[in-house]
């Protein structure tokens, strides 16, 4: 697995699920990963 995959599949998809929220009519609220690759902590070295 490339350097790129692994982030998108793995750090990414860890983030994404750390900041997700749940409606209270049950639906899951997700950040998008486009926005989350700009994020300080979350941007690639």
């Amino acid at each position: 697995m490339s350097a790129g995959r692994y982030y998108d599949t793995s750090v990414l998809s860890l983030a994404q699920a750390e900041r997700s929220m749940v409606t209270l009519g049950g639906k899951v609220l997700k950040t998008p990963k486009d926005l989350l690759r700009t994020q300080p902590g979350l941007k690639r070295g």
